[in-house]
Order: C-alpha cells, then sequence, then structure tokens
C-alpha cells in the first residue's frame, strides 16, 4: 500500500469536527468505562469516522481503543485514540488530540495526531520525515533539539496522571525544567518539535498511545523505548508499562534514571 497522508489528514480533520462540535456544545455525555476511565460522546463520535472512513481507505485492520477485541495485535493494522485526553476534553481545557498511526510488519508507518482545539496536524511516514501543519498552513517539518545536559533540558509530564515516580525520574536525571499537559499525543510532539526533550511514564498503555506519536518522534530525530532500553513491542494491545521518550541525546541518562526509580520501588 502506497500510502499518502493527502488521503489520511482530512479524514482527521473530520473526525476533528465531529469532536469539536460536542465540545462547543457542553453536551458532552461524560461517563466511564469498564475499566474506570473517562469516555464521552465525542469519543465514539469520532471513532466512528475514523473506523469509516479507514475502512474505505485501507485495506489494514482497524484496532481501535473504543472498540473491544482480542489481546492480540495483527503485526499490520491501524490503531485508533479516537479521543486522547479525554479528561481535558471535559475539564475544556483544549489539550486533547486524535491519533491514527499504521502498524506494518510490527513497526510504526505512518502516523498522524491531530489536535482540533488548535487545528494543529502533525504526521509522520516512515522515511519521509514528520511534518506540522497549522489550519491551512503549509506543513513545516519537524526535528527535535539539540539540547543535551540535564540543566538544560524539558521534560514534559503528565497532567492529570503525576506520579511519584515520574517525580523521581526528573530528579535522579537532574531535570529542572517540566512543563506538564494532557495527552501521550501532545506530549510526544512537543519533543518532535523541539519545545521538549525528555518523557517518562511507568504506567502502561495502550499500543493505540503510541504508535502515531512514535512515529512522528522518530521521524523528527528522537526516539522512544521501554524502560529495558528495547524498541516498544506492538504485540498486543496493551503494552508492557514503562516509556521513555527523548530527543534521541539522552537515552543513556534517561535509562538510568529509570532503572535507579525501579530499583527504589523494589526496595520499598
Amino acid at each position: 500500500m502506497d500510502l499518502q497522508p493527502s488521503s489520511i489528514l482530512p479524514l482527521m480533520r473530520s473526525a476533528g469536527a465531529a469532536v469539536m462540535e460536542i465540545y462547543r456544545s457542553g453536551e458532552l455525555g461524560a461517563g466511564e468505562k469498564s475499566d474506570q476511565s473517562p469516555v464521552t460522546k465525542a469519543d465514539d463520535a469520532s471513532n466512528h469516522v475514523l473506523q469509516d472512513g479507514l475502512a474505505s481507505l485501507s485495506e489494514y485492520p482497524i484496532v481501535s481503543e473504543e472498540t473491544e477485541g482480542p489481546a492480540g495485535l495483527p503485526p499490520s493494522c491501524w490503531l485508533l485514540d479516537p479521543l486522547d485526553g479525554t479528561s481535558n476534553f471535559i475539564r475544556h481545557d483544549g489539550q486533547f488530540c486524535i491519533m491514527a498511526g499504521l502498524l506494518l510488519s510490527g513497526r510504526p508507518s505512518f502516523g498522524a495526531v491531530y489536535a482540533p482545539a488548535s487545528d494543529e496536524m502533525l504526521y509522520a511516514q516512515a522515511g519521509r520525515g514528520a511534518y506540522r501543519a497549522i489550519g491551512n498552513s503549509a506543513p513545516a517539518r519537524l526535528s527535535v533539539s539539540p539540547r543535551r545536559l540535564p540543566p538544560e533540558l524539558r521534560a514534559v509530564l503528565s497532567k492529570n496522571h503525576l506520579t511519584q515516580s515520574e517525580k523521581d525520574f526528573i530528579r535522579l536525571a537532574g531535570i529542572r525544567h517540566v512543563r506538564q499537559t494532557g495527552s501521550i499525543g501532545i506530549k510526544l510532539g512537543l519533543i518532535a518539535r523541539g519545545e521538549a526533550d525528555v518523557y517518562a511514564t511507568f504506567a502502561a498503555l495502550g499500543a493505540w498511545d503510541l504508535c502515531a506519536p512514535e512515529i512522528i518522534l522518530s521521524q523528527a530525530g528522537g526516539s522512544a523505548y521501554g524502560l529495558d532500553g528495547w524498541p516498544i513491542s506492538y504485540a498486543s494491545r496493551r503494552l508492557k508499562a514503562g516509556v521513555v521518550a527523548c530527543n534521541g541525546q539522552n537515552k543513556s541518562l534517561c535509562l538510568q534514571a529509570a532503572a535507579r526509580v525501579l530499583a527504589a520501588a523494589k526496595k520499598a
């Protein structure tokens, strides 16, 4: 399949339009899933737009956070997070996005992250670079920052689920500048844009949380990996707990800090 971003990005914007219509109406239909995570009418509306659109554009199976399915993943499939940052959507702070990523032979090959509140689109395709477009502006190529030394590094962490482990990670890595925001798509996008350098979580994530932002980050010169330093495995819907992402300059620093956090947790 010779995927063209020009066929996928309009679909992302259509899903964004459905989300923003509900956002502006104030009738969010907020509730909880079986795992107690929040869900709204916008999650479902975006999911329908994306699934229907991709089914007409692509032969690959579609796996969505909002659709039940087997634990394992096919090696080639679409991974959708129709509304990443649902808590932020409910709070009306604009820090949410729509994510669609394509796995080919088990590795992210294409990804798009669209923040409809700011009309910002990030997208990337393997071997073709990562780009950012705001509204109808021409796409600009993304590149991570060259920052290396801990005192100058900028971390981006969770706004909604910040843990003591993540606070300890920042301290042990010697990072002084921390920014908090919702949505992992937005967080990794900030690293891809060069506005942040390091992200870490010790929680388990869904495959749909990382597929799209990982390819965007890697095509901008950064990297994401498990706490063991190995590439992220997309063999199942739920990923092994713990992810570190950086601008490509600080892998050793991040892994050493993460290892110290994990060692301290085992002793506790």
